[in-house]
């Protein structure tokens, strides 16, 4: 996120220490850009992972995994549960998903998240597509490495693999 006022005062005095850093000359007020918190759920059937078109952008055309930003003081097992059923149409269980990695990425210029991925194997219903997502696709774990996969996860294809 780009400050360009305090949200304390109301000031356009704002110092950009760093990309994190920022402060008012006004009144002091300290402001940090810090990573926005995200989930993706893997979902894994054999040697293929579903992956979701995105409809929207940013990166709209290219695939991700079902997800997205875990809401004001919400558990990440919470969101995980929350986005997969408004993205996907089905249900999944805290007990049935497993946290196995976390990346940083820049989401869009001057926003950056810090993506927790989890894996599952078990779900309840039908995948249809929703909200942000055009097209749910079961595609082979090296999909992951294509150029049509945003954002790299670098080592994450082997990280499934072994996780199978």
């Amino acid at each position: 996120m780009k400050y360009e006022y305090c949200p304390n005062c109301g000031s356009s005095t704002l110092v950009k220490h760093d990309a994190t850093y920022y402060s008012c000359t006004t009144c002091g007020q300290d402001l940090y850009n810090n990573p926005r918190a995200t989930v993706a759920v893997v979902f894994l059937k054999g040697n293929e992972a579903l992956f979701s078109k995105r409809g929207i952008e940013p990166n709209k055309g290219k695939y991700d995994f079902p997800g997205g930003f875990i809401e004001y003081a919400e558990d990440p097992y919470q969101a995980c549960i929350r986005e997969i059923a408004e993205e996907t149409g089905v249900n999944i269980q805290r007990k049935d998903m497993t946290l196995l990695t976390a990346y940083g990425a820049e989401y869009i210029p001057n926003v950056s998240v810090i993506d927790l991925i989890f894996v599952t194997t078990r779900w309840q219903g039908d995948f249809v597509p929703a909200d942000d997502s055009a097209k749910l696709e079961w595609k082979p774990l090296s999909f992951i490495e294509s150029n049509d996969f945003v954002p790299p996860y670098l080592g994450l294809a082997t990280m499934l693999r072994n996780f199978t």
